[in-house]
């Protein structure tokens, strides 16, 4: 998938939230601790805060319908197109 791909499908999760991390530079995704290949470095990765944590069920259902991984990341959720 490409980013615009990747972005479209992010706008359309089916229920309230914010996005906290998107596309990283390098010293950025050291600095916060992500892996070296992060999918953040090439915009292929977002974390996620849901406005109701009650929607858990229905973002990871969301996800697995688009093929996508979710790591529930305990302060918020990380998607992205490794699935």
């Amino acid at each position: 998938p490409d980013i615009g791909d990747f972005a479209r499908t992010i706008k359309s999760i089916p229920v309230p939230f914010s996005v906290t991390s998107w596309f990283r530079s390098s010293k950025r995704n050291k600095e916060v601790g992500g892996v070296p290949k992060s999918s953040h470095l090439t915009g292929l990765g977002c974390d996620v805060v849901l406005d109701n944590l009650l929607d858990k069920e229905k973002i990871v259902k969301f996800a697995k319908e688009k093929n996508l991984r979710i790591l529930d990341e305990g302060t918020h959720f990380h998607l992205d197109s490794r699935a």
